[in-house]
């Protein structure tokens, strides 16, 4: 039994066999694909504009995904330590140490160059507890300079991180100095920190 012809000579069998690549290709996910989400390739530091103790950006040791932050306080206020409690969001940022070969997630240019100090930090999820003290009785205190870090902290990008805003910020009421004579309450300080973009 004959095929029956179709409309411009194309029998049935062949009018599937042209309509088989075009099945197969949407059946495949053919055509344009959606655009892959935009990613953040770095960290954008503000600093500050105003406060007395500042998390001020350390140009030297950042990079485009490794922030690194000093904690500046007042010149010529005399101490013998600082401890403080500082928040990032642990979806877009994670701390980090500030060099790889660092022990502690923090360094201290003041306190940790003199005999007798002590540097701990403790990172949990976001969270980022630092304390940076002079033990020794007999150590004296340190002048504060400008210049000079009290602590340094530093935070990594989060691989796949969408841009926009991070915030940084420090805990109410945690940051504390210790003034140079032995014995003598901590003083309460608030730090101000900048703002974070990443793009």
């Amino acid at each position: 039994m004959k095929e029956r012809p179709l409309r411009h000579g194309c029998t049935m069998p062949g009018r599937l066999l042209l309509a088989l690549p075009l099945a197969l290709l949407l059946a495949c996910g053919g055509g344009s694909h959606p655009s892959p989400p935009p990613r953040a390739a770095r960290i954008v530091y503000t600093p500050p504009t105003s406060g007395t103790y500042q998390l001020l950006l350390n140009t030297e040791k950042s990079t485009a995904t490794h922030l690194v932050l000093d904690l500046m306080g007042p010149t010529g206020t005399a101490g013998r330590g600082v401890a403080f409690h500082l928040v990032a969001p642990p979806g877009q940022m994670t701390w980090a140490k500030v060099d790889s070969k660092d022990a502690e997630l923090t360094q201290s240019p003041t306190f940790g160059v003199v005999a007798g100090s002590v540097l701990k930090a403790k990172a949990t999820s976001g969270d980022l507890q630092v304390g940076a003290f002079l033990t020794w009785a007999f150590t004296p205190s340190v002048t504060f300079d400008r210049t000079v870090s009290l602590a340094t902290v530093a935070l990594d990008l989060v691989p796949e991180t969408a841009p926009g805003a991070a915030t940084l910020r420090s805990t109410s009421g945690s940051a504390v100095m210790l003034p140079a004579t032995l014995g003598a309450d901590p003083v309460p300080i608030t730090i101000t920190a900048g703002t974070v973009t990443l793009q």
